[in-house]
């Protein structure tokens, strides 16, 4: 906890996403906002090239893959996990695989024009040798887009993966001449741990985010905090570009 604010006294240069969001039942806002994010930013990637080859790190149950969907990506898809989805069955097709792997493990001779992870590196224990490994795989006028939770989820996520991330070891591990976006804010902070963390803490059986005062409370807070710059959010969203 102490290592995560004294992380804070590293200066990089971040930006606020200023987006509100909506949610669906039961769908907490940081991930609410990671799908927005890279709905943003991979249309945009996407649309400026053709054929495009595509690798996401920790692919789970395949978040990533529906986006893909969502936004009509019609490149190459290549998932890795080191566990298997029952999910994956009815994902693969002739453009898109699933390969039950580690990061440290996976081989291959093919490069990428576009490198993701979603909220991924948090459960790899040596996240700078993934970084490693994902710049010998990028192409040469390729990207990497990654979100990752901040510091500040800890306070609703507790003990969750081997790390969270602030300033100091984004720019360890990504160099200082990354697009590094926070994503949420105080507001959406505080319905989190109201509808989701304290709940889950008690262990009562009712679900107050499967209410519609909870996807109101969701909007009405991702609002405040588009309008309202302060230093606490859910994730950052961080954008690397092999030129950088």
């Amino acid at each position: 906890f102490f290592r995560g604010l004294l992380g804070y006294r590293t200066k990089l240069k971040t930006k606020k996403y200023p987006v509100a969001i909506t949610v669906t039942s039961r769908q907490s806002p940081m991930r609410a906002y990671n799908n927005r994010f890279f709905e943003t930013y991979l249309r945009k990637f996407i649309s400026e090239r053709k054929n495009v080859d595509l690798l996401e790190i920790g692919c789970g149950t395949g978040v990533m893959h529906r986006i893909l969907n969502k936004i009509n990506f019609s490149g190459n898809y290549t998932g890795i996990d080191e566990r298997e989805s029952k999910h994956w069955k009815t994902r693969r097709s002739e453009k898109s695989r699933f390969i039950c792997t580690s990061i440290e493990n996976f081989e291959t001779d093919q490069t990428f024009d576009l490198i993701v992870s979603y909220n991924a590196m948090e459960h790899i224990e040596r996240d700078d040798l993934m970084m490693e490994k994902c710049k010998k795989m990028i192409k040469s006028d390729g990207i990497q887009i990654h979100t990752v939770p901040s510091f500040w989820s800890l306070l609703l996520y507790l003990d969750h993966g081997y790390r969270q991330y602030y300033p100091e070891n984004i720019k360890r591990i990504f160099g200082e001449k990354c697009e590094v976006y926070r994503l949420g804010g105080f507001f959406t902070m505080l319905v989190h741990f109201v509808f989701i963390t304290i709940p889950a803490l008690s262990r009562i059986t009712l679900q107050p985010r499967n209410t519609v005062l909870y996807r109101k409370c969701v909007g009405f807070s991702s609002m405040l905090d588009s309008l309202i710059g302060h230093r606490f959010h859910l994730s950052y969203g961080i954008i690397k570009r092999i030129q950088d």
